[in-house]
């Protein structure tokens, strides 16, 4: 989705509030299961497009320890600058400074100031993202000898037999469960 920036830009002390209400099929992979709604807000300093707002939205992912797909609630908070080029004489109009360090980053479309409000709420999403996706706090996991999901059933598998070394670490452990 597009959104004009231009009308702002061209502004100084300008101000504006987009509602987001949109659907998104795939992020990196990753299927979101919700729309994606919240609110973008745009101002303007005469040289600085400032963006800032917020999304919801529920995306499935795959648990670190179980394997099993799950869906999770994703909020997601963004705020971006950018430097406005002045328009050339005789040239194009205004446009956004790209930085030359990251040219593979556009989340304005090029020459414009048409801004690329999905590569803005992808990212965001993305960010926002737990780094080890969990299914619950106590997830279990798979048995490390069968693979069996122990949240579903334990297994038969003997327990592990404990390394000398953390012998005294495991009674500590013990101890404490008990009282």
């Amino acid at each position: 989705m597009k959104l004009d920036l231009s009308d702002i830009a061209r502004n100084p002390g300008s101000y504006a509030e987009e509602p987001i209400d949109m659907t998104l099929r795939d992020v990196e992979g990753m299927t979101l299961t919700a729309p994606v709604r919240g609110k973008i807000i745009v101002s303007s300093t005469g040289r600085v497009l400032l963006l800032e707002g917020a999304v919801d939205t529920e995306i499935e992912l795959v648990c670190a320890r179980c394997g099993g797909v799950y869906r999770q609630p994703v909020h997601a908070e963004f705020q971006e600058d950018f430097v406005v080029q002045p328009p050339a004489p005789g040239g194009p109009a205004l446009a956004i400074e790209t930085d030359e360090e990251e040219p593979d980053v556009q989340l304005f479309f090029p020459g414009t100031l048409d801004l690329n409000l999905d590569e803005l709420l992808r990212q965001s999403i993305l960010l926002a993202l737990p780094v080890k996706p969990l299914c619950r706090d106590d997830c279990q996991g798979l048995c490390p000898h069968c693979g069996e999901n122990l949240n579903e059933r334990a297994c038969a598998c003997p327990p592990e037999g404990v390394n000398p070394r953390m012998a005294a670490l495991r009674h500590l452990l013990e101890e404490r469960r008990e009282g």
